[in-house]
């Protein structure tokens, strides 16, 4: 087994430096986990924006670094799957509606 965060799949579990495992952070609903660096304000406008209930994790801990990536961005349903993931998001609406399994537009 190799941890990957490719959507669909679910979220690799990681222990972090703490002793906490990170599936104990995501929050009831969608998670936007950031790795290493700062949640996108575009992802989150567009999620509030659907009314969609999104939780922002960020994580500075070598551990998910190591299994996620550094500087990653990472969306994860309720069920723990990935939904999206990427370092710039050039359409948040569009990655929001799609997670939402809503058309793009409308």
């Amino acid at each position: 087994y190799v941890p990957t965060t490719v959507p669909g799949v679910r979220l690799p579990s990681v222990i972090l430096g703490d002793g906490s495992f990170l599936h104990d952070l995501l929050g009831p609903w969608f998670t936007l986990l950031a790795v290493g660096t700062v949640p996108d304000d575009g992802l989150v406008a567009a999620a509030t924006a659907r009314g969609m209930p999104l939780a922002v994790l960020r994580v500075d801990d070598p551990a998910a670094e190591t299994v996620y990536g550094q500087g990653l961005q990472v969306l994860v349903r309720p069920d723990q799957h990935i939904a999206w993931r990427g370092r710039v998001v050039a359409a948040p609406e569009a990655v929001i509606a799609r997670a939402l399994g809503w058309p793009a537009h409308g």
